[in-house]
């Protein structure tokens, strides 16, 4: 708690240098610098892809995430619990992560640290989904004090030969719990027994009302760590493998109609307010064009579309 205070207090010191600062020539200066390793500006975004309800006869909803030329590849499936509400009025989001990548096999054995980095993201795409508020637990609460819907939304890595693991899993995950579909619910007399989800019913069943919100990873460097030649900070939006271990990574989650900074994840190193300012424009640009990419696949007749696929 005190951790997530101090991590608030922070935010709220940076919000407040942001708004003396004129964000778009930031932006703009950054794109005139060279080129990365794969030739895109240092603000250029590669292009993302989902594909919902790929797994429509074992969960309530799915999504399939492509990016980096389908070199990053991460499908996330959601299931449905029913126990004890967290509070009165409170249902709960849970989240595990796997990695079933070849790389991640072979760096496991060589270096044996992927698993604590598997573990990080898990906890903090957790943390991130429930602080930020990606949907109302209330609505997850079938019977005040009895009963209540947990959801459980496992994310499987498939392939991270592209990097931006951290913005392919939080899309991943945003993406099938925004597909998911309420089934009817049958109350016993001494617990909560769900009706078998069938794809054929999604029409009839409810949608869960989610938050909108987008996320775009950066990576930062400084004193010619990734660019013998370039003295100067250089930022790299959706930041390549390479990218990701030569510099410092700092995610962030926004609001995708205020534009507010949600959440944020800053590994170590030193990042100064206009490299910010830089960060929080790009990634509301990130956030409005991955939200209307999914508002698309809210469509009913697009989501039996890819579900007869």
């Amino acid at each position: 708690m005190e951790e997530q205070t101090e991590s608030n207090r922070r935010m709220e010191e940076w919000v407040e240098l942001l708004q003396g600062l004129d964000s778009n020539r930031v932006v703009q200066a950054l794109g005139e610098k060279r080129g990365r390793m794969d030739g895109r500006p240092s603000h250029r975004v590669r292009e993302l892809t989902v594909v919902p309800n790929v797994v429509p006869r074992h969960s309530v909803g799915s999504a399939l995430v492509t990016c980096a030329q389908q070199k990053t590849v991460v499908v996330a499936a959601v299931t449905l619990a029913i126990g004890q509400p967290v509070t009165s009025e409170e249902g709960d989001l849970t989240i595990s992560l796997t990695n079933s990548s070849s790389s991640s096999s072979s760096s496991s054995s060589s270096h044996g640290r992927s698993g604590n980095k598997e573990e990080e993201l898990q906890e903090w795409l957790q943390q991130t989904l429930q602080t930020s508020l990606l949907l109302d637990p209330e609505q997850l609460v079938l019977v005040p004090h009895q009963a209540a819907l947990w959801l459980q939304v496992s994310v499987v890595i498939l392939s991270e030969e592209g990097g931006n693991l951290i913005d392919a899993c939080f899309t991943a995950a945003v993406a099938a719990v925004r597909q998911v579909r309420l089934p009817k619910i049958q109350l016993g007399k001494h617990a909560a027994e769900h009706i078998r989800f069938h794809p054929s019913d999604r029409r009839n069943d409810a949608p869960l009302a989610c938050r909108p919100m987008g996320i775009l990873t950066i990576a930062h460097t400084s004193n010619n760590a990734y660019d013998p030649n370039n003295q100067s900070c250089c930022c790299m939006a959706d930041p390549s493998r390479a990218e990701a271990e030569a510099g410092n990574l700092i995610s962030l989650v926004v609001d995708c109609s205020s534009g507010t900074i949600l959440a944020w994840r800053h590994a170590s190193g030193r990042l100064d307010a206009s490299t910010l300012a830089a960060c929080h424009v790009l990634a509301k640009g990130r956030a409005q064009e991955v939200h209307s990419l999914l508002l698309q696949l809210d469509d009913p007749q697009e989501n039996d579309h890819a579900m007869k696929e």
